[in-house]
């Protein structure tokens, strides 16, 4: 099984719903898992926690305030069923050229099956083998704690460095 970071550490709810599913460590998994993320976590408005949670605790609340705890409960459910996955942090290539507010980017998950890459966007419940266009990679660790981001003045320093650091050039 791969390393869990702080913020998804696999508890015994996480593998009781891993072991009821049945989920395992192929695609067909991750949809399936996809499609348990569709009928058990709701989307809710909460800015108070955002980042601040573990993926357990969303599993635990039954809601996700965006694609960063979407992809958190992926990670987690995917990682106890035996799938390598990453946490992806990415920025759009226009706020990265342009600046402003808000941050416009996106969380994705990167999944590793029989050697072959796939990318998983969890708020959007889909698996791809290219990630979400328009897009830049910023970071990937094991979720958000893992890569020094635990709420929204993490997130804007580290955006604004990524951006300062890597001026005008986009084209990674």
């Amino acid at each position: 099984m791969m390393e869990s970071g702080e913020q998804t550490k696999i508890t015994g709810e996480i593998e009781r719903v891993v072991e009821e599913n049945k989920f395992g460590n192929d695609v067909e998994s991750v949809l399936e898992i996809l499609e348990w993320i569709k009928g058990n976590i709701r989307s809710e408005r909460k800015p108070e926690v955002f980042r601040r949670r573990t993926a357990a605790e969303i599993v635990g609340n039954g809601w996700a305030t965006g694609c960063t705890d979407f992809t958190l409960v992926f990670l987690v459910l995917a990682r106890a069923a035996g799938i390598k996955a990453w946490y992806v942090e990415m920025l759009s290539r226009e706020w990265l050229e342009k600046g402003g507010d808000p941050i416009v980017g996106h969380v994705i998950a990167e999944i590793e099956i029989k050697g072959k890459r796939y990318y998983v966007d969890a708020a959007n419940l889909n698996i791809g083998l290219r990630h979400t266009s328009g897009m830049v990679i910023v970071d990937k660790g094991l979720d958000s704690w893992d890569i020094g981001i635990r709420n929204r003045q993490d997130m804007r320093k580290k955006f604004d460095g990524f951006r300062d650091g890597i001026g005008r050039d986009v084209t990674r």
